[in-house]
This record gives C-alpha cells, structure tokens and sequence, in this order.
C-alpha cells in the first residue's frame, strides 16, 4: 500500500506562495514531482526530484509503487484545468490548491466572476470556441503558447466578433507579471509572454 501522496498548488511566486504547512512538507518530503518550472522554486531540495514531461501515465507509474513521503507540485489548483483530476483518479492523494489564473486574473481586474463562462484552450483545439462563447457576457479563458490572446484574437475577429474586450493577464504573481485590457484588434497585434 503506497503512502498517501500530497498534490500542493503553487503560484508563479514560487515559496511565497505556499501555506507554512505545506512548505514543511515539502522539506519533510523524500521525493519531490512537478514540472521543471515549479520544481526550480526548490533548487536546495535534497530528496529526490522527479520533473513531469510529457504525459503523465509514466508519473503515475512512477507514484502507485512510492512509499516514502511524497510532494507533487502544480500550478495554481491542480484541480481546474490541471494535473489534478487525472491523478487524484489514479492515485490516492490529498489535494490543497492555491489559487486559480481564473481567481488572481479576475481580482487583478476588481470584477466577479461566478457569472463568467470558463473556457480552456491550454492544450486544446479552438476549433467550436466562437459557438461556445457567443452571446456571453463574460468568458474566462485559459490560454497557452500556441493558442496565444493574439491567436485568440484573430480567431474571434475571423468570426466578426468585433464586441469582445480583453483583460490579458500574465505570469501573475511572477516577476515578469503583466495585465491590462485590450481591444481585440490591438490584442492581435501584441506580443505576450508564453
């Protein structure tokens, strides 16, 4: 019987982001997952690391045989849009998230938003978005590198959707953070962060 696995959220501010308890158990941990990002947040760790490429199938191997004390990192909540649903469905573990994009994104602007459509497109095709969001009011959308705000942007606007406004939030709470708000025009021509 493997020991139960810790799944603990972090924000692009790296240790400042974690919770005193959780940062004990990360130093208490023996074994250390996560993305190359996160895990560079610990360069001093001395248990064994092991950094997420790829699929997560081979992780999950990796975890269902550890029995010493282990820490899995994510971005954010590992639950929404993350790592999380896929291996808290594997493997047992307890989950504590940090915020959301969607949450720091939406503070960062001074708006609500449990009234707001929630989208991802981190990973996944556009391809039915414009049908989706039409008529909304509010969209939260998760993007990434290649399905990037000024791709986004081009896309709508092939559409016509020429009645969006953009707030664009990057790398929050990171040392290259930047939000503003953007028409989809000037969205399109813009260069973000990936």
């Amino acid at each position: 019987m493997s020991q139960s696995i810790k799944l603990i959220g972090i924000g692009d501010n790296g240790q400042e982001s974690l919770l005193p308890q959780y940062a004990q158990w990360i130093e208490e941990s023996e074994v250390l997952v996560g993305g190359e990002r996160v895990l560079s947040f610990f360069p001093n760790y001395s248990g064994k690391k092991i950094v997420i490429k790829g699929g997560l199938k081979k992780v999950v191997e990796q975890l269902q045989d550890e029995i010493r004390p282990t820490v899995v990192l994510a971005s954010g909540d590992p639950l929404f849009y993350g790592m999380g649903g896929y291996l808290s469905s594997k493997i047992k573990m307890e989950v504590y998230p940090y915020f959301s994009s969607i949450q720091l994104a939406f503070a960062k602007m001074g708006e609500s938003w449990q009234d707001a459509f929630l989208v991802s497109i981190h990973g996944r095709s556009m391809k039915g978005l414009a049908q989706r969001i039409d008529g909304k009011a509010k969209v939260a959308l998760l993007t990434d590198g290649e399905n990037s705000p000024n791709q986004l942007a081009k896309y709508l606007l092939s559409f016509g959707m020429t009645e969006y406004r953009a707030f664009v939030a990057e790398n929050l709470q990171g040392e290259s953070e930047d939000s503003g708000w953007y028409e989809l025009d000037e969205m399109m021509e813009r260069e973000f962060s990936r």
